[in-house]
């Protein structure tokens, strides 16, 4: 590790709120592809005094975190449950819904996946987004 990148690593892992600690850090896990320390970087941000209050923001992070754990690391459960949080966190996280409601059709969980479907569906959605989802449901 270089040594910039070092010192936005013990900044970071002193100050969870370094901004432009993490910012470096996630760029530099996500280019060189070291899933398990991104996703580590992100439970660490987590974690972050200032996001305490901000739910759209942590909601931002797990969602980020599940696609990395649904993507490159084939971590479905895990996925599921970064997932699930954002929804509790932010109900109306469409990311976050979209993305379970998939992963709920490849498990072939179909009662879990109308539940978020409608979800979705009450969402003020722009007219291709409705017609979007509606055809990834089969309606």
């Amino acid at each position: 590790m270089d040594p910039q990148l070092a010192q936005h690593q013990r900044r970071f892992e002193a100050d969870p709120d370094a901004k432009d600690s993490f910012a470096a850090l996630e760029e530099h896990y996500f280019m060189a592809e070291e899933w398990d320390a991104l996703v580590a970087l992100y439970e660490r941000r987590l974690s972050a005094p200032t996001l305490i209050d901000q739910s759209g923001a942590q909601a931002d992070l797990l969602v980020r975190q599940g696609r990395i754990l649904e993507e490159r690391c084939d971590d479905a459960d895990g996925s599921i449950e970064r997932y699930l949080g954002a929804i509790r966190l932010q109900p109306d996280c469409r990311a976050a819904l979209g993305r379970l409601r998939r992963l709920y059709v490849g498990r072939e969980a179909w009662g879990s996946m109308f539940s978020l479907a409608e979800t979705e569906a009450e969402l003020p959605l722009k007219h291709h987004e409705r017609a979007s989802l509606l055809s990834e449901i089969g309606l």
